[in-house]
Formats: C-alpha cells, sequence, structure tokens
C-alpha cells in the first residue's frame, strides 16, 4: 500500500502500518479498509464531518471495547476493557445475563461482555460517533473476496502458505 499511496518518495518516514494508515484514509477515505489486508482496530477523528470513527477487522483479532456515558454524552474506547474501566467515566457492574452466558457456553456473545454497558466492536464493524449531536450508528465494513478460492486440497494448501508468508511479511511493503 505504500507504494500504491507513493510513499516511497516521503522523506522522514518510515512506512510504519500507522503512517500508512493515516495516508491511506487522507487518499481513500473509509474506502481504505477495502484495501488493507490483515489485523486491526483503530479509531479515526473526522474534524471536517465532526465525527469519531471506530472500525475493527473482518475477523475481530484486534478487540476494540467501547461505552457510552449518557450523562456525559461521552464515548470511552480502548483496546483493552480495563482501559475502559480505568476512565472511570463508566458506573462498573457485573453483567448478570453475561455472567450465566459464560458459565453455560465458556464464552460471551459480542457485543456483550462481563459488565453492563460496555461493550465490543463487533468483527467487521464500524462505529460512528457524532460529536455535534452526540448520536450512534453501526454499519458494515465492506468486504471482498481478493481471489477466487479452490477448496481443492492442493489449492488449499498453495493458498495457505502464500497467506502464512503474507502475514509473516509486513503489510506496509
Amino acid at each position: 500500500l505504500a507504494k500504491e499511496l507513493g510513499m516511497a518518495n516521503f522523506s522522514g518516514l518510515q512506512n510504519s502500518d500507522t503512517e500508512v494508515l493515516v495516508a491511506a484514509l487522507q487518499s481513500w477515505g473509509l474506502a481504505a479498509f477495502e484495501k488493507f489486508d490483515g489485523m486491526f482496530a483503530c479509531a479515526i477523528i473526522d474534524h471536517t464531518k465532526k465525527q469519531l470513527i471506530l472500525v475493527r477487522d473482518h475477523f475481530g483479532i484486534k478487540p476494540m471495547f467501547w461505552s457510552y456515558n449518557q450523562s456525559e454524552k461521552t464515548l470511552v474506547f480502548a483496546s483493552e476493557l480495563k482501559a475502559v474501566k480505568a476512565s472511570n467515566l463508566i458506573k462498573v457492574k457485573l453483567d448478570a445475563s453475561s455472567l450465566i452466558t459464560f458459565l453455560r457456553w465458556g464464552t460471551v456473545h459480542a457485543p456483550k461482555t462481563m459488565l453492563q454497558n460496555i461493550f465490543t466492536l463487533e468483527p467487521g464493524q464500524i462505529l460512528t460517533f457524532d460529536l455535534a449531536t452526540h448520536s450512534i450508528t453501526f454499519s458494515a465494513l465492506p468486504f471482498q473476496f481478493k481471489e477466487n478460492i479452490s477448496f481443492a486440497p492442493a489449492d488449499l494448501e498453495t493458498t495457505f502458505l502464500n497467506n502464512l508468508q503474507q502475514t509473516t511479511t509486513a503489510n506496509v511493503e
């Protein structure tokens, strides 16, 4: 993506994931996420539209927790549940139904967490927080297959090995 964005000619840039993400968003807007291949969860503030946007990759590998404090009109978010809790902007209380679900199934189903009013952004989801009206809307991250997938054993092995090679190489190259 860095090459596609023409970042190779920028002096002082390291072409880190963050630099590429920012350049991609400046060039393509939210359509940039269609080009990303890998795991991510990020927050973007759009001063022009007066929006805070939270985005999570399609597989939900990177976590993103959020909560909205109605009385303070504040959205709190973090990659760890304990960070949302530590903000002291959210009244922390155990969610009894989540506890029962966990004891029965060994997991808590998204978007719920073990704590009331703290949620996880679901895989492939975009949360848009309007900074003027304090409203929250959700949308789906666009998804398209980048190649035809064959389920023949030899093809699956080749696809798996190619994907493994890609994940061990920086996504920004």
